[in-house]
């Protein structure tokens, strides 16, 4: 770390501590390996119908960037000196007036790429709420094991007070079992769990005044409440539709302000999202990042979609998964095999490994095809694409897979 980003970080945080002490806004800090900025943003969604709360629509969660969401602001400094004053006015001033605009509910993404993250950011923070979407072998490389992974994640769990409130996915096994190490209150969601507090049943895709969307019920104590987000058509986000219904719960929402938050709610860029592209065909862009669960989780959600034409999967290397690299990628070419994909292309050294365990099981030698350039890859897909083909593209940040998605964008 230079000295200059060491210098931004200590002075970000005193700052950003000084507006906590002053404003004692509630913190929601979620965590987990997936998932974290679509449920911040759902959470968002759903408290903002009766409550004053901020959630950053940058992905602030490191040391650097959980400071600027406290303090509010939205575009990265970087390196700009200028930019870095303008921040620290913003904290100053709210620092030595009082605005009358500052959110009482802070909703916070904790990042723990690395041991001592979430240690860290627990040092200063005092979340009242803790959620914790789901566990997997993400920045493995940072890890001696994964089950150092998990008892990082762990302690933004263990720290809540007895006031508190843990919200914790049941479909994990490994963050359900953080319901016995907390002193707060304990909301679970799932979908497949059997006896999680908040459930979806009757998740679909489908079309509804002109529009796709996600449908499901969500159910409650004994109520089942029917919900349409239009415009997501990831199955997978049902996850972090049901942490925010846990929140609102938490907030004493009732489930139809639940349904008119979540209404609200926009896929963000680079995380499942629909877009048109070349010759009429349909791009699903989920080119933000990669791993082993949420690329079955892309693949599934490919599969089950109500569109006529072919279905198409563009997948790149996931990185940060040290010695799960190979089995990680092996899992996801076994998924490939068996939801009846029309196509299975990748990209980059260690993709090929997805391809060949796809192959083994029985996906068809003609429709699958390993590339090692971009460029001939986003060719092959300007001759193949049909109207009405739907084409999916994911992959880690570091393989720049949005270059595959400008290449074959209609705009």
């Amino acid at each position: 770390m230079t000295t200059a980003r060491n210098f931004a970080q200590l002075i970000s945080r005193n700052l950003a501590r000084s507006i906590l002490k002053k404003y004692r806004p509630e913190i929601i800090a979620i965590t987990g390996s997936i998932g974290k900025s679509s449920t911040k943003e759902a959470c968002f969604r759903v408290l903002k119908t009766k409550y004053s709360v901020y959630a950053s629509g940058k992905n602030y969660n490191t040391e650097i960037g959980v400071p600027l969401a406290i303090i509010g602001v939205e575009e990265q400094p970087g390196s700009s000196l200028l930019a870095w004053l303008k921040v620290f006015s913003k904290a100053f001033f709210l620092i030595l007036l009082r605005s009358k605009k500052y959110p009482r509910i802070l909703i916070l993404e904790l990042a723990a790429d690395k041991p001592g993250d979430i240690g860290y950011f627990l040092s200063w923070l005092a979340p009242k709420v803790g959620l914790v979407t789901a566990i997997s072998q993400v920045h493995l490389a940072n890890y001696a094991k994964f089950s150092q992974i998990i008892a990082e994640k762990r302690q933004v769990i263990e720290s809540l007070p007895v006031e508190g409130y843990a919200v914790l996915n049941l479909d994990d096994p490994e963050v359900a079992k953080m319901a016995g190490k907390t002193k707060a209150k304990v909301i679970t969601y799932g979908v497949e769990a059997e006896g999680a507090d908040l459930k979806a049943q009757e998740v679909k895709v489908i079309k509804k005044d002109e529009h796709l969307g996600l449908y499901f019920k969500l159910l409650f104590q004994e109520t089942a409440t029917p919900i349409f987000v239009k415009g997501t058509i990831a199955p997978q986000l049902i996850s972090s539709f049901l942490a925010a219904a846990a929140c609102g719960i938490i907030y004493k929402l009732t489930p139809f302000e639940i349904a008119e938050g979540l209404d609200q709610f926009k896929p963000l860029p680079g995380r499942f999202q629909l877009l048109p592209g070349i010759k009429q065909s349909w791009l699903i862009d989920d080119t933000y990042n990669a791993a082993p669960v949420s690329t079955v989780a892309a693949i599934r959600g490919l599969a089950e979609l109500p569109i006529e034409g072919r279905k198409i999967a563009v997948l790149a290397d996931m990185l940060e998964l040290g010695s799960f690299t190979q089995e990680g990628h092996e899992i996801v070419g076994r998924e490939a095999a068996k939801v009846g994909l029309d196509w299975l292309l990748t990209y980059g050294p260690v993709a090929s490994q997805i391809i060949q365990s796809a192959k083994n099981g029985g996906f068809p030698e003609s429709r699958s095809m390993h590339f090692d350039s971009q460029t001939e890859l986003i060719s092959f897909l300007e001759k193949q694409i049909k109207a009405a083909d739907v084409v999916l593209v994911k992959g880690s940040h570091g393989m720049h897979m949005e270059a595959v998605i400008n290449g074959l964008s209609s705009k």
